[in-house]
Formats: structure tokens, C-alpha cells, sequence
């Protein structure tokens, strides 16, 4: 939401045109948006769901184990199956 919110700053007519509606994902939430979720980790991600961690106005989700700082090195180096 940091992403949004700096640019809500600057120009809020451009995010509330941008982000103001059901069409968009916002990752954390924004009013009018649709909430979404990010994980780098596979196996956090498996993790949150098993424990309910997932709050319940999330309607998207994005597992993003990239070539990246915030990837875990087991999921960058062998990543898992996708289905």
C-alpha cells in the first residue's frame, strides 16, 4: 500500500480513477480496490493458508518466488511444481 498511498500524495484524483474501482488489485488493500496478497516463499504461502493467516477480505493472491532478495534460496533453487 506504500506504492499507492505515495502517489495518493501527489495526485489522489489519478488513484482514485486508477485504484477506486472493484477492477483493480490492490496488494494490502485500498478503498474501492479489490485486496490482494503477495508472497515470495512457497512454503509461507502454504503455511498462512493451512493457518488461516489469509485475512478474509482478500479475493486475490500472487506467489512470486522470482529470482529475488525476499525469495527463499530453496524455492529459487528448486522451485516448486506448479499444477
Amino acid at each position: 500500500m506504500g506504492t499507492i498511498r505515495a502517489i495518493a500524495a501527489l495526485d489522489p484524483a489519478a488513484v482514485d480513477g486508477t485504484f477506486g474501482s472493484a477492477d483493480a488489485i490492490a496488494l494490502g488493500g485500498w478503498p474501492g480496490a479489490t485486496t490482494g496478497l503477495a508472497w515470495a516463499s512457497v512454503t509461507r504461502f502454504a503455511k498462512d493458508v493451512r493457518g488461516g493467516a489469509i485475512p478474509n477480505d482478500v479475493r486475490v493472491v500472487m506467489c512470486d518466488p522470482e529470482h529475488w532478495d525476499a525469495t527463499p534460496s530453496t524455492n529459487d533453487s528448486t522451485p516448486p511444481a506448479r499444477s
